[in-house]
């Protein structure tokens, strides 16, 4: 399944309102897909709608990059598993819960986030798991480690005990951003 995300992972340039948590037009969307998101997720994702249903995609002002190739993304609510005929997907359901950093599945998770990495100077303060439903009975669940202004995460399955080393991600604040001269 985390494979066949990797074909779906849209890059996408998103209209920039200022404070929306959700993007675009919503009123396709049925009536069991979320409205809105949850805090704190709302503190690095947006809810962006489209025509082929939801995207998690970035906040204006942020920007979510692979770490090991800086190449933008955005999650779809299909997790990249629709077919040509299939409806729209819509997330239907979003659990957010804080994890011990000492839990099996967050030092898991932690683990093939850093995996190759260089190593840290200091460890992780924070993780929360987000668990993500959507209208097609799909499931995923992102990890996300906090350090003081560093926000990283690493997309898994539903058990949480297979993670995608090829979908770990930085969350970036670019509003103070100035392009390089």
């Amino acid at each position: 399944m985390i494979g066949r995300i990797a074909a779906s992972l849209w890059l996408l340039a998103l209209p920039s309102w200022a404070g929306a948590t959700v993007l675009g037009d919503c009123s396709a969307a049925p009536q069991e897909a979320l409205p809105d998101l949850p805090p704190p997720v709302t503190d690095w994702a947006a809810l962006a709608c489209t025509p082929d249903g939801h995207l998690l995609a970035p906040p204006p002002g942020g920007s979510w990059k692979f770490v090991t190739t800086l190449q933008a993304f955005v999650l779809p609510a299909d997790f990249g598993q629709s077919t040509p005929q299939q409806a729209p997907a819509y997330f239907q359901d979003i659990q957010v819960q804080d994890i011990p950093l000492d839990h099996a599945l967050a030092r898991h998770a932690a683990a093939v986030l850093n995996d190759g990495l260089a190593p840290m100077d200091a460890p992780w303060q924070s993780a929360r798991v987000v668990s993500l439903t959507n209208t097609l009975a799909q499931g995923v669940r992102l990890f996300v480690f906090e350090r003081e202004a560093m926000r990283w995460g690493i997309l898994c399955d539903w058990s949480g005990q297979q993670c995608s080393a090829g979908h770990r991600f930085m969350v970036l604040d670019v509003r103070d951003a100035v392009p390089a001269s």
